[in-house]
């Protein structure tokens, strides 16, 4: 998927149902800003280590469980 895909997926996405966690993975730190701008919870800049993944999913389900 290209980039301009996954920006208009994220936002169909949380238009049809807000509030939904994204966590945003990319090479590039430049795009992680921008969709952490448009609604991302979380970002990964690759490469990641497994911990760092898990982390995150950690960080958006909590967040989850105090909305």
């Amino acid at each position: 998927m290209d980039q301009g895909e996954e920006v208009e997926t994220m936002k169909m996405m949380l238009e049809l149902a807000p509030g939904t966690p994204v966590i945003a993975i990319s090479a590039f730190q430049s795009y992680l800003h921008s969709m952490e701008i448009l609604g991302a919870c979380y970002s990964l800049v690759k490469p990641f280590c497994m911990p760092a993944l898990i982390e995150a999913v950690d960080s958006v389900m909590g967040s989850q469980g105090n909305s």
